[in-house]
C-alpha cells in the first residue's frame, strides 16, 4: 500500500507536498518516495529508495518549481529506484502515481500482454527487472515490471488517441480495473490534478485559492478550509481551484461498499476494543484490518481506518508515536507510526 498527496494553488507546491508526506508516510510508506511538479510547460520529478528525508537529502525535490504537483511514498516490495513513483510517460507530459492492488480484478486485468504491446510500440518501461518481484507481473521474457508503470504508459496511449486527461483516466480504469486510486498531472493542463478512484482512499481539502488532496485527512496542513471531503468511489475527478469536475461510474458493474454511519460506528467500536486490548502500540495496517464491511462489494478498509483514526486522535483517546524500521537497503530506515490507547 502507499500514501499520496497533491497540491495546486498559488504557492510553490514542493514544500507543501513534502510537509504533507511527512505527516502520512509512517502509515503506509517511507520505503520508496518521489515527487513531480509542473512549471512552464515541463514536468519536473525526483524519486529515491528511502523516505521523504532521503528524497530531500539526495535530490533537489524541495526546490522543484511549480504550483501544481503530486508526491508518493510506498511500502517495501523489491526493485531499485525505478520502482519508486512517480512514473513518467515517454513524451514527458504525464506524471502518474497510484495506490492499491489488482485485488478482486486479478482474473480480468492482465498486465503482461499490455506491457508487451507497449514495448512493441516503443515504450520504455524503466521498472523492468530480471528479478522476480512477488505480486507484480512477470513478462514472457522473464522480467518483472511494475504494473503502475504499465498504467502510466497505457494512459499515455489513451491520450494519444485524442482523449482528454479526465476521460483517459476513466478509460484506463475501465479497461484495466484494479482496487486502487490513480493520480496524474499533465504538463499541458497546469493547475489541474486528475484522480481516478475505485476504492482506495483519497480526500480533498479546499480554500479559495488552493486545493489539497491526500490519502488521509491527517496529512492536511493545519489551516482553515472551505471543506474537507472524501472523493467519491468508482469515479474520476478533475481538481482545480476553479472547481471539481466528476465523471461518475468508472464501470457501473463495480460495486464499492459505502461507508455508512452504521459501518463507521461498528469500525470505531471494533478499533477501540482492539486498541484497548493491545499490549503494545500497533501500526496503522492493524487499524485498517480491524475495519470490516458487509459482504457483497469491494471494501474501503483503508479509508475507513483513516477516518476512525482521525476521530480517535481528535478525541484525545489515542496517542501516535513514531519508530524507525529497516529500510529497503543497508543504512536506510523507514518511519512507522504506532497507535496506542491512552
Amino acid at each position: 500500500m502507499c500514501n499520496i498527496a497533491g497540491y495546486t494553488g498559488n504557492r510553490q507546491a514542493a514544500p507543501i507536498l513534502i510537509d504533507m508526506m511527512r505527516r502520512e508516510e509512517g502509515y503506509w510508506g517511507g520505503y520508496y518516495t518521489g515527487i513531480a511538479t509542473i512549471d512552464n510547460g515541463r514536468v519536473y520529478h525526483a524519486k529515491v529508495v528511502g523516505d521523504v528525508e532521503t528524497l530531500i537529502r539526495e535530490t533537489d525535490a524541495l526546490r522543484l518549481p511549480g504550483t501544481t504537483g503530486i508526491i508518493h511514498s510506498r511500502t517495501p516490495s523489491g526493485g531499485d529506484r525505478e520502482w519508486a513513483y512517480p512514473f513518467v510517460s515517454c513524451d514527458g507530459k504525464v506524471a502518474f502515481v497510484e495506490n492499491g492492488i489488482i485485488g478482486s480484478f486479478e482474473k480480468t486485468t492482465d498486465f503482461p500482454p499490455a506491457a508487451m504491446d507497449l514495448k512493441k510500440k516503443g515504450h520504455k518501461l524503466s521498472s523492468c527487472t530480471k528479478d522476480e518481484i512477488k505480486g507484480y507481473p512477470r513478462l514472457p521474457d522473464g522480467t518483472s515490471v511494475h504494473y503502475s508503470e504499465v498504467q502510466c504508459h497505457l494512459l499515455e496511449e489513451l491520450l494519444y488517441s485524442g482523449l482528454q486527461p479526465l476521460e483517459a483516466m476513466r478509460e484506463l480504469l475501465r479497461r484495466w480495473p484494479c482496487e486502487d486510486v490513480g493520480v496524474a498531472i499533465h504538463r499541458d493542463h497546469p493547475g489541474r490534478i486528475f484522480v481516478g478512484r475505485v476504492n482506495q482512499p483519497m480526500t480533498l481539502a479546499r480554500t479559495q485559492t488552493e486545493c489539497f488532496i491526500s490519502t488521509t485527512p491527517l496529512a492536511f496542513p493545519e489551516q482553515d478550509f472551505i471543506g474537507v471531503d472524501v472523493l467519491p468511489a468508482n469515479a474520476c475527478h478533475e481538481i482545480s481551484v476553479d472547481g471539481l469536475s466528476i465523471l461518475n461510474a468508472i464501470d457501473p458493474a463495480i460495486c464499492v461498499c459505502p461507508i455508512t454511519p452504521a459501518v463507521f460506528a461498528k469500525a470505531l467500536q471494533d478499533v477501540t476494543a482492539m486498541l484497548q486490548a493491545a499490549k503494545e502500540p500497533v501500526p496503522f495496517s492493524v487499524v485498517a484490518e480491524t475495519c470490516k464491511f458487509p459482504q457483497g462489494g469491494i471494501p474501503q478498509m483503508a479509508l475507513l481506518g483513516y477516518l476512525v483514526l482521525e476521530s480517535l486522535l481528535k478525541s484525545g483517546k489515542v496517542v501516535q508515536t513514531t519508530i524507525r524500521k529497516d529500510g529497503m537497503t543497508a543504512g536506510l530506515t523507514a518511519p512507522v507510526f504506532m497507535i496506542s490507547w491512552k
